[in-house]
């Protein structure tokens, strides 16, 4: 079985876990937890299934071009001369 789903948005990548000094735990980030929260709604809502077992996934990430970059290397992005260099 196949399933396509689309996220709009600028992706948002995995922080790492952080550790409270007080109680010695480690948590995850409010940006991560937040944005996990919204892919698992958006796909509960949309898709409708379950799987079990193992999952191939394949992800197409597409970033917006920088507003720091010239009006050449710009123009070098859109028309696919110049690969990103944008980490998540």
């Amino acid at each position: 079985m196949k399933v396509n789903f689309t996220i709009d948005g600028e992706p948002v990548g995995k922080e790492r876990p952080r550790m409270n000094s007080i109680t010695k735990r480690t948590y995850t980030p409010n940006k991560t937890r937040d944005y996990e929260e919204l892919i698992r709604w958006l796909y509960q809502s949309k898709v409708k299934y379950y799987f079990e077992g193992y999952i191939k996934m394949t992800l197409r990430c597409y970033y917006s071009i920088a507003k720091s970059n010239s009006k050449k290397v710009k123009e070098q992005k859109r028309n696919n001369v110049l690969r990103p260099s944008k980490k998540p």
